[in-house]
């Protein structure tokens, strides 16, 4: 299972889920998107790399470009715990007279980066968001500087290790798996991440190999 120990270190952590606003107490009902089940099936199939890049992202994002994912959560959290169980999203597919996948179970297990069991408001935006947010160049540039601690241009095995790993004295990601999610993405061979790659990696489909020569917006 993917796991961010960065998610714990991170300024600017959007750390809670939207709070309720009518007086009630209970979310009002908001129809999902289309889409709804293929993102979440989408995530579980993306490159290790894009789906941390994709959570850290969806941490400093301003709310007004997630406006109606907030609203999406409000309304599948029914039991208002600020989190989202295997039973509520299954509840809410089938509400929409949708069908629910027979691997919802693991497909929510491969979003929920932290282990918890459900999936906290960060998990829901990183599998919910829409490429057509996170390909603008100011927002992948943004998610790319998470990464580029330097500032050189360019996302290392080390400065990777750093993020993912933090101060940890027992490491989540050993050399191997870093060294693996940097494969995944370098064209070039050279053994780091350019924003070219970076984007040709977050604009890429879960069924595509990164196109180096993919642009953003």
């Amino acid at each position: 299972m993917l796991r961010t120990r960065f998610l714990a270190g991170t300024p600017g952590k959007r750390s809670t889920s939207p709070r309720r606003t009518n007086a009630q107490g209970t979310p009002k009902s908001t129809p999902l998107s289309r889409d709804f089940v293929v993102r979440l099936s989408g995530f579980r199939a993306f490159s290790k790399l894009k789906k941390v890049a994709l959570t850290a992202l969806a941490q400093q994002l301003p709310d007004e470009k997630i406006d109606s994912l907030q609203k999406t959560f409000r309304a599948l959290d029914q039991n208002g715990d600020g989190t989202l169980s295997v039973e509520e999203v299954r509840e809410a597919i089938v509400q929409e007279g949708l069908k629910p996948p027979k691997a919802l179970e693991d497909i929510l297990q491969a979003i929920d980066c932290n282990g918890s069991g459900s999936l906290d408001y960060t998990e829901f935006l990183a599998a919910m968001l829409d490429q057509k947010v996170y390909m603008q160049r100011d927002v992948c540039w943004a998610a790319f500087r998470i990464f580029d601690l330097d500032g050189d241009g360019k996302i290392t095995r080390e400065e990777l290790a750093k993020v993912l790993n933090g101060d940890s004295v027992q490491e989540l990601f050993g050399a191997r798996k870093i060294e693996k999610m940097i494969e995944e993405v370098d064209k070039d061979g050279d053994g780091a991440v350019d924003f070219e790659e970076f984007c040709a990696m977050m604009s890429s489909k879960a069924s595509e190999a990164p196109n180096k020569r993919q642009k953003v917006s």
